[in-house]
């Protein structure tokens, strides 16, 4: 069996669209077609049903996906096995939220292109919930995020640490000064916060919900650095997670508010897809995430 035919029908099993399938693996729709054709006809039997534009897999199909995996797995294995580690090519994708690159991948990128120069990172930073959909239709080999705890039957942890979320605002800020801040004291302030989906967020909604009270006159933007920035011209407040601002507090960029509420945390976490095999360059890299996240704040 052709390994080109094999990455291809995981594809389109993943994407479930020959075209897309296509765009992803760089070919012309055509050329997808027959190396499906070329897979069935080797099997003896229809991989996909294709009833319009919806394609789906047959039983046939669903029976093969597994071995589909197991081979690419064994061929990509093989493929390394006469090479030193700092001479193995290939493409790792990574999938990150904005936080965690600035405070942790953004450091551990140079270390990483030591050890495996030939080796092509593709970091995607995005929200959570589209970060662990490309995992799922492996559009990426890991995902680096903070929610949480994931519990996709599919996915599998190779790494997770408990985090804090806190409340900080600009050095200058009159709640920044304070020994403690009710929440409902806090609530009185607008807020500037990441996406709505967030699980910062969310968890701000969810404590002002069990005071009976709304986050009002929000500023929503989906950049950390962009609040960063904001909150040094503004009286506003943000929640965020603390190793996303422990760096700005330690220089004196941004202030810890001492908010009298039980800690609150969710947890970083690095997924990878089961049925893909974890590289030698990607158990380096989770290696790398591993010994570099590590944060404290004075508080």
């Amino acid at each position: 069996m052709d390994i080109k035919n094999i990455e291809a029908f995981i594809c389109v099993s993943n994407l479930q669209n020959f075209t897309k399938a296509a765009e992803e693996l760089g070919y012309v729709q055509s050329t997808v077609t027959m190396q499906i054709q070329q897979l069935e006809r080797e099997i003896g039997s229809p991989l996909f049903d294709r009833i319009g534009r919806k394609v789906s897999l047959t039983s046939t199909g669903m029976r093969f996906l597994p071995y589909a995996h197991e081979i690419l797995h064994i061929m990509q294995k093989v493929s390394t096995l006469d090479k030193e580690i700092e001479e193995i090519q290939g493409i790792l994708k990574v999938g990150i939220l904005e936080s965690l690159f600035f405070s942790t991948m953004s450091k551990i990128l140079p270390e990483f292109k030591k050890r495996f120069p030939y080796v092509t990172v593709e970091c995607t930073i995005g929200p959570s919930t589209d970060l662990c959909d490309a995992l799922q239709h492996n559009q990426l080999d890991m995902v680096f995020t903070s929610d949480n705890l994931d519990t996709t039957p599919s996915f599998s942890w190779h790494y997770k640490r408990k985090e804090r979320m806190i409340f900080v605002a600009n050095p200058y800020h009159e709640l920044a000064n304070k020994k403690k801040v009710i929440l409902e004291e806090l609530l009185e302030y607008s807020f500037i916060m990441p996406e709505r989906t967030g699980n910062c967020y969310r968890r701000l909604e969810e404590l002002a919900a069990a005071k009976r009270r709304d986050v009002h006159d929000t500023i929503i933007v989906n950049s950390v650095i962009a609040i960063i920035d904001l909150l040094s011209h503004t009286e506003g407040i943000t929640f965020l997670p603390e190793y996303s601002v422990a760096s700005y507090i330690s220089q004196g960029i941004l202030s810890y508010i001492h908010a009298d509420i039980e800690d609150q945390y969710f947890y970083s976490q690095v997924l990878c897809h089961k049925s893909k095999w974890i590289s030698p360059f990607a158990e380096y890299m989770i290696t790398l995430i591993k010994d570099a996240h590590h944060v404290t704040v004075p508080t």
